[in-house]
């Protein structure tokens, strides 16, 4: 069987029983004293991921900040990262300083640094990070803290990643739709302000809020309730929306790319929990709850069944 049949989840679900975890955290743990020392790694295909015309300093960003983002959704702070290249002979130098330059500025805005890596020679270029973190382990956020009844909650808004891709696509102001695809800060001080907050789940939007509501299903058997009214759109979607006539918010949830924070917190702290986020300058919006059932949106006057799309990678039509 290929890769191609079975798409990265289910990949990942096989592959999983070879490692020593009983449920797949954004960053594996490692207990040092009172901490956990976190663990993570993402990779970029230039040819696979990034769009043609990207500065190399933003693929640098971009590469920093989707490992970073890993370490966010656990509430943890950044110590460094190391990267791996593969790259064809032919890479111009200056090409890797200018993903360097970019990945070091990226880390450096938490107080990270790049660490060190390996060079190898291959047919295309890609770009592998593995970043390390620190956290108390009273204040590390795992997955197994959700449960029925939570409020769901996100930072930010959404829709931006897909919006730069439909621009990009029709050819309409291509650097700026490049920058809306890959440029974005990770939500680290974010994570950490949550965690101390009292969420009791947490984990980054790579995949689309709807990929990663159905992730929830599949992985604690909880369904979620979605309040379409509320779930916050980046604004410049119309432009897209006006170009390809997309559904905006059905877009903005199946998409991904965003890197948004995910979390739940009780029902009983609601209150308390939005004051405090308040209070701290942090952008959250509260968009539904946690039940046991399947996943729902409520839009137009009724509830409706939330498909299973969003990125995946191996399967013919990654955006599935």
């Amino acid at each position: 069987m290929k890769l191609s049949d079975l798409g990265e989840r289910e990949i990942i679900r096989r592959l999983n029983r070879f490692a020593n975890n009983e449920m797949p955290e954004d960053c594996a743990l490692i207990e040092s004293g009172r901490h956990y020392i976190m663990i993570s790694s993402d990779s970029v295909s230039v040819e696979n991921n990034i769009p043609e015309g990207a500065p190399d300093e933003l693929i640098g960003e971009f590469l920093a900040g989707i490992n970073l983002s890993d370490i966010a959704a656990m509430g943890g702070i950044p110590i460094g990262m190391v990267i791996d290249v593969l790259a064809p002979p032919d890479t111009e130098m200056e090409s890797l300083e200018g993903i360097y330059m970019g990945a070091s500025r990226r880390l450096s805005q938490f107080g990270s640094y790049i660490m060190g890596g390996d060079t190898k020679e291959a047919k295309e270029l890609i770009l592998a990070g593995t970043i390390f973190g620190r956290q108390l382990k009273n204040k590390v956020i795992r997955r197994s803290g959700i449960a029925a009844g939570q409020i769901i909650g996100i930072t930010g808004k959404l829709g931006k990643c897909v919006t730069g891709y439909h621009l990009y696509r029709s050819g309409y102001r291509i650097n700026h739709a490049i920058r809306l695809m890959l440029d974005f800060v990770p939500r680290v001080r974010e994570g950490q302000i949550l965690a101390d907050s009292g969420v009791k789940f947490m984990t980054d939007l790579s995949d689309g809020l709807f990929s990663s509501i159905w992730q929830i299903k599949e992985s604690f058997g909880l369904g979620a309730r979605i309040v379409g009214d509320d779930i916050p759109v980046y604004s410049g979607i119309k432009k897209a929306a006006d170009i390809t006539d997309i559904d905006t918010v059905i877009e903005a949830c199946n998409f991904g790319g965003d890197y948004e924070l995910m979390f739940t917190v009780n029902n009983e702290d609601y209150e308390g929990f939005r004051e405090q986020m308040k209070k701290s300058g942090v952008e959250v919006h509260f968009i539904g709850d946690l039940y046991h059932g399947d996943p729902i949106l409520f839009r137009e006057d009724r509830w409706h069944k939330i498909e299973k799309k969003g990125y995946e990678h191996f399967t013919k039509n990654r955006y599935v």
